[in-house]
């Protein structure tokens, strides 16, 4: 991207005081650090403790480096995924920037945070958003240009149950993780077909939104109002028919293909027994491969090779016990 010559010496002075943590793997390249340079309007000294503090997010707490390796990727993308957060992207707006869409009203957030550990929340929502990430940078290489995205949040079926504190602070807080996945990737944040409500719980929670993010959002109620809303960021090519547009995919004015279905009812304790079942036993196998593996290459002693390495699997027994549910930290 085009960069001034002020944006560009900050940049280098950024890569060059974050070179300590690129023995421990952790990506220090210009490509990187430039939304987090910008996220933090160009000050170098914001943008090193940003990164900083993000590093330890993904590196320290999730250990997102290990996501291909160490990580049951099945269990955390398939398992709830008629209950976790419904979305997708579905094309370009106005200004051919990338369009998302997250059918939030649709998903059982509340019921998750108080059914399973937050620690294993934060985990499934850092693979979506992986996954997000990672079709945005495909995006930006077969266009040529750097990624910017409207990302619009419809709320429509939205209960009660999320219009109090301790579930809107867990939001908000989560919202906070995805910025330290995906900084300054957002130009528009549309909450669209928002309870009344919600306009007044937003208050009580967006303190805990970064700044940059919290100046981006939109709050708008009706239908009328949202598909206006909508209008005036995206063509009505790319807007979904069910919302007033024309986006139907295989003739689905839902685009269900893309944004995924919903299931109404609440999540099935079938389905929670099989999440942490299945991410423990996961666990185990992936920590016996690396184990086997170490003890090929002579890095442990033959016979120990279960014990070589540590995975989540090894504190289920615990973490997923009542003690913790619906702790946010």
């Amino acid at each position: 991207p085009e960069m001034s010559r002020k944006e560009a010496a900050g940049l280098a002075e950024l890569v060059a005081r974050l070179s300590d943590l690129t023995p421990r793997g952790v990506r220090t390249d210009r490509s990187t650090l430039l939304p987090f340079l910008r996220a933090r309007k160009g000050s170098v000294k914001n943008a090193e403790a940003y990164y900083r503090k993000a590093v330890e997010y993904r590196y320290d707490r999730l250990r997102m480096h290990e996501l291909d390796t160490h990580w049951n990727l099945e269990a955390y993308e398939r398992i709830l995924a008629p209950w976790w957060t419904r979305g997708g992207i579905l094309g370009h707006g106005l200004k051919g920037q990338v369009v998302g869409f997250e059918r939030f009203g649709r998903c059982r957030f509340a019921e998750l945070l108080d059914a399973i550990p937050w620690e294993i929340l934060l985990r499934l929502d850092a693979v979506h958003m992986q996954r997000t990430l990672a079709a945005f940078e495909e995006d930006s290489l077969r266009r040529g240009r750097p990624t910017v995205a409207t990302l619009v949040l419809d709320l429509e079926g939205l209960g009660v149950e999320c219009l109090n504190f301790k579930t809107a602070r867990a939001y908000g807080k989560l919202i906070s993780y995805r910025d330290m996945i995906m900084p300054n990737m957002l130009s528009h944040i549309l909450v669209i077909r928002s309870p009344k409500a919600f306009a007044q719980t937003f208050k009580l929670f967006s303190y805990i939104l970064d700044p940059v993010t919290r100046d981006k959002v939109q709050i708008v109620s009706g239908h009328e109002e949202s598909l206006a809303c909508l209008r005036r960021h995206i063509g009505n090519d790319m807007i979904p028919a069910y919302l007033g547009g024309e986006r139907c995919i295989n003739g689905d004015p839902n685009c269900a293909m893309i944004l995924g279905t919903a299931d109404p009812g609440p999540v099935p304790e079938k389905a929670l027994r099989r999440l942490r079942d299945s991410i423990a036993r996961g666990e185990q196998e992936q920590r016996a491969a690396r184990g086997a593996r170490l003890a090929e290459d002579g890095a442990v002693p033959a016979g120990r090779e279960r014990e070589a390495g540590f995975g989540v699997g090894d504190c289920l027994g615990c973490c997923m016990g009542p003690r913790l549910r619906g702790v946010v930290g």
